[in-house]
């Protein structure tokens, strides 16, 4: 059951989160801006589900904390920092 498990985690698709035009929209983002209010690099009240200016900025806040590359982008690595 866990070889299970493993595989289905392995296929998920993941989309790289970021600002752009209009803006992006979703639970995936919802879930990040969660994250990162636990990690107190994001307000409370800022948990809209778009990911905006403010939310790029609590994502370079996390990645400078962890040593991460900054660039206010979720990619592979930031995603799996914060557990996705």
């Amino acid at each position: 059951m866990s070889r299970k498990k493993k595989e289905n985690k392995e296929n998920i698709v993941f989309r790289e989160l970021k600002v752009t035009k209009p803006l992006m929209r979703g639970e995936d983002i919802l879930n990040l801006q969660n994250k990162l209010i636990k990690e107190k690099c994001l307000r409370e009240s800022s948990a809209s589900g778009v990911y905006n200016a403010e939310t790029a900025f609590a994502v370079r806040k996390y990645q400078a904390l962890h040593k991460l590359i900054v660039t206010g982008k979720v990619d592979r690595y930031t995603a799996q920092s914060l557990g996705f």
